[in-house]
């Protein structure tokens, strides 16, 4: 055995500016950045930053600093996030690939061990793991043996750490800012890796990430933060000397990190509507994407400080944002197994490689937004694929979003199997970093009710609800987010079938499962949103990343319509402040819309349509417009709220609306805007009026 000699044989410092190389200053050796690369105030100097999946600095192996027996490595970081998984800060080992034991199927991680992570055979490792813990792993004599830190590292904060392995004290051990934090015995020559390139900040082979809920497909992924002063040494330094390392450098107090924050949108100066925009998010995360300037799509409104965010980072999935940057979701269409493995969703369409939004209207009366999306697993892998068309589960969102906040939500499935499980809606809410599920909701988070006003409120406090059972034939919901504007939806109160069995109105899941408490009160899982990993499902024990909670689940209900191939669901959807009690007028004015007469001749009536959240009026010939007088016969049990008319063929002439002989100005109360189709040009229009009592409308040329 040779004599340890604690000479440093490698060093990076990052002093240098070049983008694509890192200088060892020991050998003088210039090195491979691949990936993100950026410059950043450092430890010392300046440091290296990391983006979580890319950024890696890599040596051949032929050129890779030739160990004795006796070896140090240390190094500055700060964490932007802990690692997905255990990850190499040093790394020349022979990692082995990952095999995943099935391919379909939602398959719990417990049971067994479903992906099998062999142990490299040869080489050294020095890291962190998904915790923040510290890990040395050597060869040594034909065995992979592992020292791991019981402490964990802080994040966002520069902090040193260090692995030995001295032969002759027959010991290897772990260091956090000079302190010994973990250490075990340890003996024999280590078995190099010598084929094996070195690299610096990431992992050789794809790994599973840590925290799993359900089987997963591994993932290439590397540290998310910042390096500085990684130093390699032939010989172990005994503690002293590490200590002596650490008190060398006085980093910054403020690494100058902060955390990531969800995409925001100034006001538009054109008031309500929906812009095609980019939003952003963070550098690193920004970069990574392959998409333009309008990838986005944000409905502003203009009287109230609410938003509609259709992004990239959320793979498009839609979302209101409340005046306290609060992110809500109805979630989508999902299925499972049936080809895929786990979830197929748009959850798991990591690129948007199937997810498209596109602006269909934008006028001063409402926005109309379509979502089309495809139901795929995290290898773009499609469910229920038709063996005779090649087609799997597509659909077809459309989200029309009125001036007062309220939009429907029109979900069409298509699929070979329609009638099998999917899932329609999920109540979902985002959950920054540096924040936990309780920092967005209350703790009584849930309120139920139906159309006779009676209301039940569900509490997580003690433990997740059981079952959602009171009161009787609910179908409104209410999410009590930590903001004035609370989420809410409403769905059809009628009978229906599902599945051969009848029930008498809609029924209500609590997301009662994969708690936590240690970490949460109510679910909490980061495998999404932005996050770049093949997983859907991982469960947050840190508040590091970007992460999302969930409160009901499955909700059911009646078909709107469906087709052997397809089946379609309507929900009233948006934010309120208004008392809970209030909403059973909005959702009576949804579901028993007062009835239209006394139209003029050459004007049809198609009755109101709740998939648009109008009534659907048409002339008989295209050309100029003419005065169109009708009643609504508003009443308590048929109430008026926020009506739309939609007159086809109206022509492109702007129009005049008198309210009970009063003319209604153009302006917060009366909003219309033209829709130009391939089959004419309809006149919109939106009132902000409320009545129980018959009104008497006139639209007529301007």
């Amino acid at each position: 055995m040779r004599a340890a000699s604690p000479n440093p044989v490698a060093r990076w410092s990052f002093e240098e500016m070049s983008p694509t190389i890192a200088n060892d200053t020991i050998s003088g050796h210039d090195d491979e950045i691949v990936g993100f690369s950026k410059r950043v105030p450092g430890a010392s100097g300046q440091a290296l930053r990391f983006d979580g999946y890319t950024t890696g600095i890599k040596r051949l192996a032929a050129n890779a600093p030739r160990l004795g027996d006796a070896v140090t490595f240390e190094s500055w970081i700060a964490l932007q996030a802990y690692p997905w998984a255990l990850c190499g800060i040093v790394n020349q080992a022979d990692e082995q690939e990952v095999k995943i034991s099935a391919h379909e199927g939602m398959i719990p991680a417990k049971d067994g061990d479903p992906a099998m992570e062999p142990d490299p055979r040869a080489g050294y490792f020095f890291g962190i793991d998904g915790d923040g813990r510290v890990h040395l792993q050597l060869s040594l004599g034909g065995h992979w043996v592992k020292c791991r830190s019981d402490a964990t590292i802080p994040l966002m904060k520069w902090t040193q750490i260090a692995g030995t392995y001295d032969p002759k004290a027959g010991r290897m051990a772990v260091y956090i800012n000079g302190k010994c934090v973990g250490s075990m015995p340890a003996n024999g020559h280590i078995d190099f890796a010598r084929e094996v390139e070195l690299l610096i900040g990431r992992n050789h082979q794809a790994k599973t990430h840590e925290h799993p809920i359900r089987l997963s497909p591994p993932a290439l992924f590397g540290i998310e933060g910042y390096l500085d002063e990684v130093i390699i040494l032939d010989g172990a330094l005994g503690a002293d000397e590490i200590k002596r390392d650490y008190d060398s450098i006085q980093p910054p107090r403020d690494s100058g990190m902060q955390l990531a924050k969800l995409p925001d949108v100034a006001p538009a100066p054109a008031g309500f509507g929906a812009y095609y925009t980019r939003l952003k998010f963070t550098e690193t995360w920004d970069a990574s994407r392959r998409d333009g300037p309008d990838s986005d799509v944000v409905v502003l409104f203009d009287d109230r400080p609410w938003k509609y965010m259709l992004w990239r980072g959320t793979n498009y999935i839609p979302h209101w944002v409340t005046e306290k940057g609060i992110w809500y979701t109805n979630e989508f269409n999902e299925t499972w197994g049936s080809g895929a493995l786990g979830c197929a969703e748009p959850m798991s369409d990591k690129q948007s490689r199937y997810s498209r939004v596109s602006i269909v209207e934008s006028s001063p009366a409402r926005v109309v937004i379509h979502w089309r999306y495809a139901l795929a697993d995290t290898r773009y892998v499609s469910a229920r694929v038709d063996p005779l068309t090649g087609w799997g589960d597509w659909s077809d969102e459309y989200h029309i979003i009125y001036p007062d906040g309220i939009g429907v939500r029109k979900i069409c499935l298509w699929s070979t199997q329609p009638r099998e499980p999917h899932e329609f809606q999920e109540s979902i809410v985002l959950v920054p970093p540096g924040s936990r599920p309780e920092d967005v909701l209350e703790t009584d988070a849930v309120t139920i009710m139906n159309m006779q006003g009676q209301a039940h409120l569900y509490s997580w406090a003690e433990h997740a609800p059981d079952k959602i059972a009171q009161p009787e034939h609910a179908n409104i919901e209410i999410i009590n987010v930590r903001s004035i504007a609370r989420p809410f939806l409403i769905v059809s109160d009628e009978p229906f079938e599902l599945y051969g069995e009848k029930h008498d109105g809609p029924l209500f899941r609590p997301m009662n499962v994969e708690i936590n408490r240690e970490n949460s009160i109510f679910p909490w899982w980061n495998h999404w949103p932005v996050a770049q990993i093949p997983s859907d499902g991982r469960v947050a024990t840190h508040a590091d990343r970007m992460a999302h909670s969930s409160l009901t689940t499955g909700l059911e209900w009646k078909d709107w319509d469906n087709s052997v191939n397809s089946r379609t669901r309507v929900m009233l959807h948006g934010l309120t402040e208004l008392p809970p009690a209030r909403l059973v007028g909005v959702a009576r004015s949804w579901l028993h819309a007062p009835a239209l007469r006394g139209l003029p001749a050459g004007i049809s009536s198609r009755g109101y349509d709740m998939s648009e959240r109008a009534y659907l009026l048409e002339k008989a010939t295209a050309g100029d417009a003419e005065v169109i007088g009708f009643t609504l016969d508003a009443s308590a049990e048929h109430p008026l709220y926020h009506p739309a008319f939609i007159i086809k063929n109206w022509g492109d002439q702007p129009a005049r609306v008198s309210v009970n002989g009063r003319e209604r100005p153009v302006g917060p109360g009366l909003r219309t805007g033209i829709r130009r189709t391939i089959d004419g040009i309809d006149l919109i229009v939106w009132l902000d009026l409320e009545s129980t009592a018959p009104v008497q409308l006139v639209v007529s040329p301007r």
